[in-house]
């Protein structure tokens, strides 16, 4: 197979490099039917004494630690610290490293200092703490402490600003972009970030990358001989659509990126890496921790006449049959509800049909401590009702996650005591929403305590979005309605 028939190629830090990487690392897991490798699926370049400490998952062209190899790879592998025999699919077997522990990984590939292990039994390396001096003073960069400056930044050097593309920067304080959709520095080839962003130490966090319509997706689009440097990012990646895609940057064009951590939850197609997507420049000391799984999203349409293709769309959709007559309560409209910009042409549905079309994150990252949660729900313009939409999870799942399910020992007895409480089917609800309008979205969404007023503590919890339909100009419920399966991630990092 030729090079230029793999339409995906994905690489848990880069995926093609023709440029110099030294002491890198990825600790993130990668799930991929084809064409993936834990660090970089292509190389040309140089790599040396860099590490994966994860195993990468699929089923055709995977690779431990690197695809395809036209350079030199040198100190460097998928440390593994104990064997599975799906290991015999990786294409690289001689890239992977077996090792009692870390300690024993550093001296068999002859990592420097820069490296270090927490103690003896650990079985995960890291780097030493510390940050890189630069050649431009901070007297001299310009200074940005909140998410204004830097949109300010972005949009600047997008519009093709050269002054603003050359300058030096410096973030002084951490930065939340609450959920926000980034722009990134450095758009396209013809305008690159081409000056100095200096981290300082400091996180940008809680931001999502979408790279549909792009040439170039990431927190820079393109550095070109550039610098960026102690810099760490927390965010969301989706690849779809996108040409090339990174979670610090999509093309690296001879830049210098040294002491950068990415913290995310990559969806991949096509050209994309979780820290990289192309590089030809120089990425030192940098590490990406997180996750890279395939872009599968899902649009679930709800036709009452197509009941046999509604199973096929929708895992785990129902329709329930409501009273017509029955009393209501109409439903406000959700304040955070927000217009759909989108100009493709819709189909007109069939006369008196009701229909729900919708979109959502199937896997969802909310903060452990504010329960804020980036959904990213869509009811689309191909829609005929307004929805209201509910997160619950089951007795069940607390069960096994936490333990308990939040009630009193009373108020749980006395429900187990009825003869009719089956965990599987009783399920609390954390989130409800307002009515959704046709057209709109809702990015975020607000996860409440359990009943004792315990937040969910950090982990992963299969719960479950119920869409409730009604009609948009009289506001009555309707009997069309419908389920999908999310998986939300409750995590420490997306927020701070």
């Amino acid at each position: 197979m030729k090079i230029s028939s793999y339409s995906n190629r994905v690489g848990g830090f880069v995926s093609y490099n023709s440029g110099t990487i030294v002491d890198c690392y990825t600790d993130s897991k990668i799930k991929y039917k084809t064409n993936a490798a834990g660090f970089a699926f292509e190389n040309s370049g140089s790599i040396t004494r860099s590490v994966v400490q994860k195993r990468t998952f699929g089923k055709e062209n995977i690779a431990a630690f690197c695809s395809i190899s036209k350079g030199e790879i040198k100190d460097s592998g998928f440390v593994r610290y104990s064997k599975n025999k799906k290991d015999d699919l990786y294409i690289d077997q001689s890239f992977i490293v077996d090792c009692k522990n870390a300690a024993e990984a550093k001296s068999k590939l002859s990592l420097s200092s820069t490296w270090y292990v927490p103690d003896e039994k650990s079985d995960s390396l890291g780097f030493t703490e510390g940050k890189i001096k630069l050649e431009t003073s901070a007297e001299n960069a310009i200074e940005i402490s909140n998410a204004e400056q830097l949109f300010s930044m972005a949009k600047r050097i997008a519009s093709g600003d050269v002054e603003a593309a050359s300058s030096s920067y410096i973030l002084t304080k951490d930065i939340n972009l609450h959920g926000k959709k980034w722009l990134p520095i450095g758009l396209y080839d013809s305008t690159p970030f081409t000056g100095t962003f200096n981290g300082n130490g400091f996180r940008i966090s809680n931001f999502k990358i979408v790279s549909k319509g792009l040439p170039q997706a990431g927190f820079f689009g393109c550095i070109k001989n550039g610098c960026v440097a102690n810099l760490t990012l927390d965010c969301v990646l989706n690849a779809k659509d996108g040409s090339v895609s990174g979670g610090m940057c999509a093309f690296n064009d001879g830049g210098n990126i040294i002491n950068c951590t990415v913290i995310a939850k990559v969806s991949a197609q096509n050209v994309c890496g979780g820290f990289c997507g192309k590089n030809s420049g120089t990425i030192a000391r940098c590490c990406f921790i997180g996750k890279v799984t395939e872009v599968i999203p899902i649009i679930l349409f709800l036709l009452p006449i197509l009941s046999l293709c509604l199973l096929l769309l929708i895992i785990g959709c129902i329709i329930l049959w409501q009273n017509f007559n029955s009393p209501y309560k109409p439903i406000t409209i959700d304040p955070n509800g927000k217009p759909i910009v989108d100009n493709t042409p819709v189909t007109p549905p069939p006369a008196g049909s009701n229909r729900i079309s919708f979109e959502l994150n199937q896997e969802v990252y909310a903060n452990v401590e504010t329960g804020v949660a980036i959904i990213n729900y869509v009811n689309p313009k191909r829609s005929t009702q307004d929805v209201v939409i509910k997160i619950v999870i089951s007795d069940a799942e607390l069960l096994r996650t936490i333990g308990r399910t939040g009630r009193s020992e009373e108020e749980q007895n006395e429900l187990e005591a009825s003869g009719n409480y089956d965990p599987e089917s009783t399920y609390q609800t954390l989130y409800t929403s307002g009515r959704l309008q046709i057209g709109y979205e809702l990015e975020l969404a607000q996860l409440s305590a359990l009943p004792d007023g315990t937040m969910l503590p950090e982990g992963d919890y299969e719960m479950i979005v119920t869409i409730d339909a009604y009609d948009p100009e009289t506001f009555e419920k309707s009997v069309v309605n419908a389920r999908a399966p999310i998986t939300v991630h409750i995590v420490k990092s997306l927020v701070d």
